[in-house]
């Protein structure tokens, strides 16, 4: 008798303590058996986004607050396999798990704050280290982050290879199309954020956006619909390099800060017409290289053009260089290999270095 009463103090004690264990885990807070589950942990003043039982909806917008305290974590997996079309993620988040929205097969459009694991990120390589390769490029600042490692049915395999090193796979719902990017303070689109993100169609940005990060864009071979608006003042290097389908009666009309177009920037892309905005100071080695620009007026307040900026490009027929004739300087075979602007007579004299410039182009000069 002794002995059996023994274990049950044993069995006892041992199920108290696994609800102890559980009670830190965190508090279920959420009304309903259906929709988003919100977790408030031990010690912590905010919610989390802890899971999604599909409850048939297209469309949700997480909570910004719950209970008076903020949402500011959406938790690894909390999505999986979630049937939603179009998902809104309020500003209050501020922190996002992996592969938060893999396995959703049917997701169109996406509404966040920042891309990658948190709002920290770098706009180019080594931004915030000086001999930490790492830091400056991983999974965590793309939008790889969301979506995960893990393959499935209807996902579209995305891989980058940034360097000898780094390379990131993920898989992104074949739906997956448009982004709404909404920071809440000064934001550069991180580097690579959306790179090879070949079904990406739309990027809308808000005004908060003051960069677009190296390679952030590149390869998304079918990202046609995207304005630069009127805070950014950088396009980096490779930005959007390879972007196929850009359409460029919107890309710039808006863009009244920018002052530098990186190197390689739109090279191999299909913009065509492009008057550039007054305080673009400088334009980067290569940067329209191989595309299909057709025509180019160059900025007021350009200085500096780079070696081959528009090199290769075989159908540039005009180039506007009324306003800065005078004070723009030239790198050499700028405009090489631009077969239709021989015999076009350009006046390009008042150039510096416009002899050496043209040496391999054929342009007739004033």
């Amino acid at each position: 008798m002794k002995k059996f009463i023994k274990t049950l103090i044993i069995t006892a004690l041992v199920a108290v303590s696994c609800l102890s264990i559980v009670g830190c885990k965190g508090d279920d807070n959420s009304s309903s058996a259906t929709g988003v589950i919100y977790k408030k942990y031990n010690g912590e003043d905010f919610y989390t986004v802890y899971d999604y039982v599909d409850d048939g909806a297209t469309t949700l917008n997480i909570l910004a607050e719950k209970d008076g305290y903020p949402v500011r974590r959406i938790a690894s997996g909390a999505f999986d396999g979630a049937s939603i079309t179009d998902i809104q993620v309020p500003s209050s988040v501020t922190e996002i798990g992996k592969g938060a929205f893999k396995n959703m097969k049917n997701l169109k459009t996406i509404t966040v704050p920042f891309i990658g694991k948190t709002a920290e990120s770098d706009a180019f390589i080594l931004e915030s280290s000086s001999n930490n390769h790492d830091k400056a490029i991983n999974a965590e600042r793309t939008i790889s982050h969301f979506f995960g490692e893990e393959s499935f049915e209807q996902g579209v395999k995305i891989t980058n290879n940034y360097n000898s090193v780094n390379t990131t796979t993920c898989y992104v719902p074949s739906t997956f199309t448009t982004v709404y990017l909404t920071p809440v303070k000064d934001y550069a689109v991180p580097m690579y954020a959306f790179s090879g993100m070949v079904n990406l169609s739309k990027v809308v940005l808000n005004s908060n956006v003051t960069a677009i990060g190296e390679g952030a864009f590149m390869n998304c071979v079918c990202l046609k619909d995207m304005a630069i608006l009127s805070n950014v003042k950088t396009v980096y290097a490779r930005a959007f390099k390879a972007c196929a389908m850009l359409d460029t009666t919107k890309l710039f009309a808006n863009a009244t800060s920018l002052e530098k177009i990186g190197e390689s920037a739109f090279e191999g892309t299909r913009i065509n017409s492009v008057v550039l905005p007054a305080n673009v100071k400088e334009l980067g080695k290569a940067c329209f290289k191989n595309s299909e620009i057709n025509s180019i007026t160059l900025s007021s307040q350009l200085k500096e053009i780079g070696v081959e900026a528009f090199a290769g490009c075989k159908y540039l027929v005009t180039v506007d260089a009324s306003s800065c004739a005078n004070t723009v300087e030239l790198n050499a075979f700028t405009f090489a290999d631009c077969v239709k602007l021989k015999n076009q007579g350009i006046d390009l004299a008042k150039f510096d270095y416009a002899s050496t410039t043209f040496m391999d182009s054929g342009v007739t000069l004033g």
